[in-house]
């Protein structure tokens, strides 16, 4: 069956981060010296979200608490979000936008060995 002209397909529109966004998941992995690692999953309810706006600041909610996080898009794949993922001489590090399709995002910090140990944060967005 041929795509109408008149109905816009996923593939016609403009893939993006910023936008608004259903939280799915929100997880840390950390490790501290040869301790076992942990590893946290929030999982996202039908009211939280990352509202990714073009004013430099992103607006979460996930469950009871809220925060606004400023951030700086360094291409379609590089993203710099203050106090997400580990900060290292006050300097925020670089996270991936990974799978980034019209329905779906994945904001990943680096994972940086330190002398404490390991950190990692995922989010999970969904549309």
């Amino acid at each position: 069956m041929a795509a109408s002209p008149f109905i816009p397909s996923d593939t016609a529109k403009t893939v993006t981060i910023v936008t608004k966004w259903n939280l799915k998941a929100d997880s840390i992995y950390y490790k501290v010296g040869n301790s076992n690692a942990s590893y946290i999953v929030y999982n996202g309810l039908a009211d939280d979200y990352w509202d990714i706006r073009t004013d430099g600041n992103i607006y979460i909610k996930e469950g009871f608490t809220s925060d606004t996080l400023g951030y700086i898009l360094l291409s379609d794949s590089t993203i710099l979000i203050n106090s997400f993922g580990l900060i290292l001489n006050a300097d925020t590090a670089v996270s991936t936008i990974q799978n980034l399709t019209v329905h779906q995002a994945i904001i990943k910090s680096n994972t940086i060995p330190n002398p404490g140990g390991q950190y990692l944060r995922t989010v999970y967005l969904q549309r």
